[in-house]
Formats: structure tokens, sequence, C-alpha cells
């Protein structure tokens, strides 16, 4: 009885941590997979913004060069945006800044600005874009992935893209607002001066980003397990590397002046780098999904696991306290049982009375045997 009782004890103190343990990995595979749905989410998000911030360089260029805007992409874009945000904007807290984004977008297509006027509005709403990307890439956890293959890819996708996309149109802006000449070539307007001065600045920041972009890529192609992320994306990367380098030819190792070699030239190369990074981020939102996918497949699956055996071992921490509290539950069921302490009453109170009747008895016989002695003595 003892051995069963220490069996039973042992038991529970063995699968009583068990349990808590599994308890505790399933609420931390539950969190992960918040995560990475959160992360889920804002690929979305993200990918719908990517062609809106295109569609905004258009827009700039289009109006920097007096010519009407293609309102009608424009609005494609804002749309497929304004459909993500109607589904995920609660979530990631993105309603305010997507209806300041809408209100500015609006205010510079009444005002229809042209030249350097242009350059500054559109610009402004650009900036609103790329401020909510980074915002999307925060509150849905991107920025923070934990994977170094999906982190490389987010990083490029996510946060350089479109800042290459909107470099890119800045620059072919400002070298048409420039006359295409150098920040010190004689001749030139305050306008046009300044104008080449920042066209300068931004053509080698796009030279940064494009590169920093590019390495962001190989670096996830050199570490990750995924078969599919280097041949989807390689080729795309490529153009778009032989795109931004005809934008911003590379300097040598000391460092050059980076001017443009004239407005139709960067007008065409700007365009290949929009089509080709547009491309590259579809492709790349793609694949950062698959693999987000393919990790929320894998912890569901621990997470079920995990439930079913801390179900299995609480069943055996029950079973085995059944069978240590058994010995006293059956003392306790005797103790319990009705009519006991009644019948035990009787017993006593029989016996009681037996003692009683063997005493008379015996009492009656002494009795007896001095009256026999007594007749004897008077004869």
């Amino acid at each position: 009885m003892r051995r069963r009782v220490a069996a039973g004890l042992a038991a529970v103190a063995v699968l009583v941590p068990y349990v808590v343990t599994l308890a505790l990995f399933a609420q931390r595979q539950t969190a992960d997979l918040t995560f990475a749905r959160d992360e889920r989410d804002g690929v979305t998000y993200a990918r719908a913004l990517v062609r809106l911030v295109a569609a905004t360089a258009d827009g700039q260029s289009a109006a920097v060069a007096g010519r009407p805007v293609d309102t009608g992409r424009l609005t494609e874009a804002r749309t497929a945006v304004e459909a993500v945000d109607a589904r995920l904007g609660d979530s990631l807290g993105t309603g305010k800044r997507w209806d300041d984004l809408g209100v500015a977008l609006d205010a510079v297509l009444d005002r229809g600005p042209t030249g350097t006027a242009a350059y500054d509005a559109w610009g402004q709403v650009v900036d609103l874009e790329l401020a909510l990307t980074a915002a999307v890439g925060d509150s849905s956890n991107l920025i923070l992935d934990p994977e170094l293959d999906t982190y490389y890819v987010i990083d490029a996708a996510l946060t350089r893209l479109p800042r290459v996309i909107a470099l890119s149109g800045r620059v072919s802006d400002l070298a048409r607002l420039s006359g295409a000449a150098e920040h010190d070539a004689p001749g030139l307007t305050e306008a046009q001066r300044a104008a080449a001065g920042a066209g300068e600045r931004v053509r080698s920041e796009f030279a940064n980003e494009a590169a920093a972009l590019d390495r962001s890529l190989r670096v996830a192609f050199g570490t990750t397990r995924s078969r599919t992320l280097g041949p989807a994306l390689l080729t795309r990367l490529d153009r778009l590397r032989d795109a931004s380098n005809t934008l911003a030819p590379p300097g040598d190792a000391l460092g050059v002046e980076l001017g443009s070699t004239g407005v139709a030239q960067d007008q065409a190369a700007r365009v290949q780098v929009r089509d080709a990074a547009v491309s590259l981020a579809a492709s790349a939102s793609g694949e950062i999904d698959t693999l987000l996918g393919t990790r929320i497949d894998s912890l569901t699956q621990q997470y079920r696991l995990a439930v079913l055996l801390a179900v299995l071992a609480a069943v055996g921490v029950l079973a085995a306290a059944w069978v240590a509290a058994g010995p006293r539950r059956r003392h306790e069921e005797a103790d319990d049982a009705p009519g006991a302490d009644d019948a035990g009453d009787g017993a006593a109170v029989d016996d009681l009375v037996l003692e009683a009747e063997e005493l008379l008895a015996g009492r009656r016989l002494v009795r007896s045997g001095r009256a026999l002695s007594s007749s004897r003595d008077a004869v």
C-alpha cells in the first residue's frame, strides 16, 4: 500500500513541472504565431504602398515637367491601399496617417503646381508615404523579424525599395530643374544653382541607397534555406542595379561628384529604375509571404503538439493523484458508510449485557454454596 502511494506521489512530482513547461512553451508559440501573422499583414500593406509611391513619384515628375498627371494610375494605386487600410488599419494603427496622406494628395491634385513648386508639394506627399511605410514596418513587427534571411529581404523590400523609387524620381526632377547643369556651371540662375546642388546630393543618396539594397538582398541569398528566394529575386536585382548605375554611375575609390548625363537620359533611367524596383518589390513581398507562411505552419504544428502533450501529461497527473489518494479515500469511505457507528454501538451494549449476566450468575452460585455449607453445620 505504501509503495503505491509513494509511486503516485513521485509521478505527480515529475509530471507537474512537465505540464507547466509544456504550457509555457505553448504560450510562447502562441506569441510567435501572433508576431508572424502581424508581419504578414505588414507585408500586405507594404506591397500596396510601393505601387502608390511609384505612382506618386511619376505624378511628381510629370508636374515638374509641366505635363498632365496620370490620375488614373494614381487613383488605382490609392484605391488599393485604401482597401488594405480598411481591413488592416485598425490593427496596424495606420488610420490617422492614411487620412492625412489622402488630404495632402487631394490638395496637391487640386492646386496643380508645376516646376519647383510641384517638386516641393509632391515631395511632401511622397515623404508622407515613406513615413507611412516605416510606420507599417514598426507596428507589424516586420523590422524585428528574428530570421536573418527574412530580415534582410524585409529591409530591402520595405525600407529601401520605396526610397530608391522616390529618390530616382527626385534625381531626374532636379536635373530638369537645373537644366542638367552642375551647381558651379556658369550662367545659372539662383534657382538652377540650388536645384543643381540638391541634385548632386540626392543622386549620391540614391546611389548609396541602391547599393545598400543590393547588399541586403545578397546577404539574404547567402543565409537562406529557401530554394526559391535567390532564383526569384536575383535577375530582378541585377536589372535594378544596372538601371541604378545608369542613373548614378559609381564613382572611383576617392569619390566624385555625381552629375547628370542629361535630362532625357536621366528620365529614361528613372523609368527603368522604377519598373525594376516595382517588379523586385512584388517578387520580394511574395517571397517574404511564403517564408512567413512556412514559419506559421511550423509554429502551428509545434503549438498543437505542445497542447496535446500537456493534456496527456495533465491526465497523467490526475491519474497519479488518484492512485496516491486511494488508501485514504477508502478509509474515509469506510468511516462514512451508513450505519457503521450504530452497529458499533449495538455490539458494545451486547457485550455489557453479557458481562452483567455472567456476574449475576456467579453471585447466585456463591450464595447457593454458602447456604449449603450452613445446612451441613446445622446437622
